[in-house]
Parts: structure tokens; C-alpha cells; sequence
């Protein structure tokens, strides 16, 4: 909640996206879920919109796939269609290697759970496999 504050009092920074997440997550926890959607959606608005870097890029798009709108959105929705490939190519090509394939992990299961044909699922798998090569 501090960063959120000193972002409103000082101004938007790279780690305010996460923060807002964080925010999110809190409310999630509390049930607020409507509140929750709507910090996700900042989040993802801040770093899209804002040039934060690949680092705060990543961080929101992995988390809010993950954590936070498939909560408030259906599975097929074309923000977790998305968000997760999305997260794993900023993070990976802006060199945020963590969030980046921790996004590409999540693009699996989500893959998976949205009933992809499997064909399809492994070659997105044996695509992360080749880009975790590259940073052996």
C-alpha cells in the first residue's frame, strides 16, 4: 500500500505496476473482487501504456494472469489468451529471465486448461525449452 501512496504522491516508477498487483492479491485475499480486477487492469494499462521496461512488463503480466483475472474473466477471455505469451516475450527479450519463464509456465497451464489440443501445447512447450537453451 506505501508504494501505491508514494507512486500517487511522487509519481509513476517501474515498481509501481508490481505494487498495484500486490494491491490486487490483497484484495483478492479479502474478497474484493471487482477491486482486485481493477487493479490488475491498472497495472497491465501502466506498463503498456508507459515505457516502465521489460522488468516491470513482465512482472505484471505474469502475476495478473496468474494470480489475479481468471478470477473476474472467463479463460477464453483475450486478456489471459494473451497476457501470459505476452509477459514471457517482454520478459525474455528485455532479459527479466524469471518473470519471463515463470509467464511462459503459466501460458502452459492455461493452454492446458483451456482444453488446447495437447499437439499444440508441446510444440509451445518445446518452444520455451529452446529459448531456456539459449540462456544456458
Amino acid at each position: 500500500l506505501r508504494a501505491v501512496q508514494l507512486s500517487l504522491v511522487h509519481g509513476i516508477a517501474s515498481a509501481t505496476p508490481m505494487a498495484l498487483v500486490l494491491l490486487a492479491i490483497i484484495e483478492l485475499v479479502c474478497g474484493n473482487l471487482t477491486a482486485a480486477a481493477r487493479f490488475g487492469r491498472l497495472s497491465i494499462r501502466l506498463v503498456d501504456e508507459k515505457e516502465l521496461g521489460p522488468e516491470a512488463t513482465a512482472q505484471a503480466y505474469s502475476i495478473v494472469s496468474c494470480n489475479v483475472q481468471h478470477w473476474s474473466e472467463s479463460i477464453d477471455g483475450a486478456i489471459l489468451a494473451t497476457l501470459p505469451k505476452a509477459g514471457m516475450e517482454a520478459g525474455i527479450l528485455g532479459g527479466e529471465i524469471e518473470y519471463g519463464f515463470f509467464s511462459a509456465a503459466i501460458n502452459v497451464g492455461m493452454l492446458q486448461i483451456r482444453g488446447v489440443p495437447l499437439r499444440i501445447v508441446e510444440e509451445e512447450v518445446r518452444a520455451v525449452c529452446l529459448k531456456m537453451k539459449e540462456f544456458k
